[in-house]
């Protein structure tokens, strides 16, 4: 499970395995919706990109984006590798 941890969310082997329990089952516990989130996302660009989307749906979707690029949503993106080990930091799990 380490492996997985670290392959999606960052960090060194050593940095997980002493991550606390509960941290560390919460961390587990949303790798599925994480993972499955970031699939629909897949999806829906290929399907705009491709042409294989109805042209109401494609244009709905490119004015999200178009509104998250303007900053104009509050839909929360995926943190980076350095968002995630400062956030680690934060609650006082060390990092690195």
């Amino acid at each position: 499970m380490i492996a997985r941890l670290q392959a999606y969310y960052g960090g060194d082997p050593m940095t997980w395995l002493r991550v606390p329990t509960g941290i560390l089952h919460a961390y587990v516990a949303m790798l599925p919706r994480l993972k499955n989130e970031d699939r629909m996302s897949d999806a829906e660009v290929i399907a705009v990109g491709t042409g294989t989307m109805d042209k109401n749906d494609r244009k709905r979707v490119l004015r999200e984006w178009s509104d998250a690029a303007q900053g104009d949503t509050r839909e929360t993106t995926k943190p980076t590798a350095e968002e995630r080990v400062m956030m680690m930091e934060a609650v006082g799990i060390h990092v690195g």
